[in-house]
């Protein structure tokens, strides 16, 4: 077994600061930010031509401009709603004396979403032909055991990439 390489420390430093990032928002805020980013990118796609005829009653742009402003309103407008029904029901959790469970939730998901993100970068790092690469990440006992966590998924991604 390696041991702990820079590699390792930049790679706890990343865990380290998703956990602490989850502590601080917590798992609802957490749950918003990635389900109003998602749903509102759905929305727009699929509604911002109807709103660009809504908007050429208003607006003499071009149809590009329109579309873009399109986009960018439905996209911002839900984001803020969806944001602001996450803050409500935080704050409905706080006071029914929920918040340590949002907080201790919000560690699981901001560490869950620290590993996949480290996932991604070790799996890329381990494809670049370069040997101080490959010896960086041969040498890394944390970047090694990502690498073994998934071999199925691991595999998929070499595929793509390669």
């Amino acid at each position: 077994m390696p041991a702990l390489s820079l590699l390792d420390i930049i790679i706890g430093i990343v865990l380290l600061f998703f956990l602490i990032t989850g502590y601080k928002k917590g798992f609802v805020r957490q749950t918003a930010t990635i389900l109003g980013l998602l749903i509102s990118v759905y929305v727009s796609v699929y509604f911002y031509l109807d709103f660009v005829i809504f908007l050429e009653r208003f607006l003499d742009l071009s149809p590009t401009v329109l579309q873009f402003i399109s986009f960018a309103i439905i996209f911002i407008v839900l984001n803020v709603v969806i944001h602001l029904l996450g803050e409500s029901f935080k704050a409905l959790l706080d006071k029914l004396y929920l918040e340590a469970a949002d907080r201790a939730g919000g560690i699981l998901f901001g560490g869950l979403k620290g590993i996949a993100l480290v996932y991604f970068l070790v799996v890329i790092l381990n494809q670049i032909p370069i040997p101080e690469v490959e010896s960086m990440v041969n040498n890394s006992y944390l970047a090694l055991w990502l690498l073994d966590l998934t071999p199925i998924f691991q595999e998929a991604i070499n595929d793509i990439l390669n």
